[in-house]
């Protein structure tokens, strides 16, 4: 067994070596991945918000699996990254776009670097407050952007380092969102390191005229910057 999951209908999902394991009242139905074409390598389960389910796994191919087993759609040579309060699915493909699909599925929006995202994007995030979220490098520094549903503001952070962590997205309970560097260590640098922090001023959201972050450094505090 690589992955579980449990969709919005109460259905239990499993998925171990080639098959997908499906639990739903109270009985088992097994589909062999060969007849679905769902990827095989380490699969990983998402549900969405619509009850369907998202497979994928490294260096796979994302599926969505709706509640009908019978029917799915694939994406290639794209890695899902999160699904947005409003149901949209967000994608990196292997270009450095970030893609976003409508919650029916039919109509894709690509965004590059001229756009207002990092030149080398490496994960999108999703906040409560329904911004979006784009962390990575650009052009040799680490750089966040955030999207407010219509316009992309992108921050660099030469301070933090060249590239945002991908794996360090993360919101607090009161709304904050914080990202970590991602650069390898290197005293020579001109990097402290550490993690910015983003904070919302009251009224105003993320919008590029309030948007207030911090850099914080291991073993500091913020009277220390």
């Amino acid at each position: 067994m690589s992955s579980m999951a449990e969709s919005s209908d109460g259905v239990i999902w499993i998925s171990a070596r080639r098959f997908l394991h499906r639990y739903a009242n109270n009985r088992w139905e097994v589909m062999d991945s060969g007849y679905l074409d769902i990827p095989t390598s380490a699969p990983l389960l998402y549900t969405l918000n619509d009850g369907s389910l998202l497979v994928t796994g490294p260096h796979e191919k994302a599926m969505i699996l709706n509640r009908d087993p019978n029917r799915f759609a694939g994406f290639e040579q794209v890695l899902f990254q999160v699904e947005a309060a409003d149901g949209s699915r967000w994608f990196l493909s292997k270009e450095g776009q970030v893609g976003r699909n409508l919650p029916d599925g039919t109509k894709w929006t690509w965004f590059t670097r001229d756009d207002g995202i990092p030149a080398i994007p490496s994960v999108v995030f999703a906040s409560s407050d329904g911004t979006i979220w784009v962390a990575g490098s650009h052009e040799g520094v680490a750089s966040v952007a955030r999207f407010d549903g219509e316009t992309w503001t992108r921050d660099l952070l030469p301070q933090l380092g060249y590239r945002v962590g991908h794996l360090s997205p993360f919101e607090t309970s009161d709304g904050e969102v914080w990202f970590g560097n991602g650069s390898e260590a290197d005293r020579s640098g001109p990097w402290k390191g550490g993690l910015v922090r983003y904070q919302r001023i009251p009224g105003g959201g993320f919008s590029h005229r309030s948007v207030s972050y911090t850099h914080l450094r291991a073993h500091e505090t913020e009277a220390d910057l």
